[in-house]
């Protein structure tokens, strides 16, 4: 058990070790997010307990993948001299990675749309529109984690 926890604990030193190990909160955070908007839509009853896990969920989405860009930023500083190819890779997985944290932003604002009492038409229309904007955002991000 020891050694387990002192792997763990290596992850911190390894500036490559820990983005890997960062980047999947925010994956799970654009995957989950979609699901809380499926259930604010599709259950009576339910638009505005699922709109408030989904703003939660896309505002952690943001803030987790500032954090994780700037573990991604160490990485790269510390992945030496490696063939061209592989530098465009890292390259364009960082650029694709920095559009995420907006995206996420942006849906919590558009997921809030389901938070309100009064206009339930409004309410229904921001929880689909930021379901689908979601579905986009978690998509944009597998494929960014992927060419990581």
């Amino acid at each position: 058990m020891q050694t387990t926890f002192d792997d763990m604990m290596r992850t911190l030193d390894d500036p490559a070790k820990l983005h890997a190990a960062m980047v999947h909160l925010p994956i799970a955070l654009a995957l989950l997010a979609p699901i809380f908007l499926l259930v604010a839509g599709g259950l009576p009853g339910r638009r505005r307990t699922g709109s408030l896990l989904a703003v939660l969920a896309y505002s952690m989405l943001a803030i987790a993948t500032l954090v994780t860009i700037q573990s991604g930023e160490s990485a790269y500083d510390d992945i030496g001299n490696v063939s061209a190819s592989l530098g465009t890779l890292a390259h364009d997985h960082g650029e694709m990675a920095e559009r995420i944290w907006t995206w996420g932003a942006v849906a919590a604002i558009i997921a809030a749309f389901g938070l309100l009492k009064e206009k339930k038409k409004l309410a229904l229309a921001g929880v689909w529109t930021a379901f689908a904007f979601g579905l986009f955002t978690a998509g944009w991000t597998a494929v960014a984690a992927h060419q990581g």
